[in-house]
């Protein structure tokens, strides 16, 4: 298990990676205001 995760939208042609979620010990420490589907689809049970 990591200590730190982050979890990175990269779908948008020529823009920088987007940081959605970031991780710590297990919980969620930072969240995006707009989360895509998918994110919310995979991640949605972790989030506050």
């Amino acid at each position: 298990m990591a200590d730190r995760a982050f979890i990175f939208d990269n779908s948008r042609l020529a823009e920088s990676p987007q940081r959605l979620v970031s991780f710590v010990a297990g919980n969620a420490v930072r969240v995006a205001d707009d989360l895509p589907d998918w994110a919310i689809e995979l991640y949605g049970g972790d989030l506050p």
